[in-house]
């Protein structure tokens, strides 16, 4: 679960992270959906996938949130 705070006036909260391999050390990971929604069984409010570095970056109101990752392969 993932709990966004608002830093601005706006109510936004900027959210960045970078998903890395649990089993070869500093190896991000290119490629992975990335799936952000208010309930655990809730449709996403936001989707996407993360970059070339391994990083996804978005914008969302303060609340509480649950985050999904999915990497099909290697």
């Amino acid at each position: 679960m993932l709990c966004a705070q608002p830093a601005s006036e706006s109510g936004k909260v900027a959210l960045s992270f970078q998903l890395n391999d649990s089993m070869v050390k500093n190896k991000s990971l290119p490629g992975v959906g990335v799936g952000i929604s208010a309930s655990e069984t809730g449709d996403f409010l936001i989707k996407g996938e993360t970059d070339a570095s391994g990083k996804f970056a978005t914008e969302l109101p303060s609340g509480n949130y649950f985050v999904s990752y999915r990497k099909i392969g290697n």
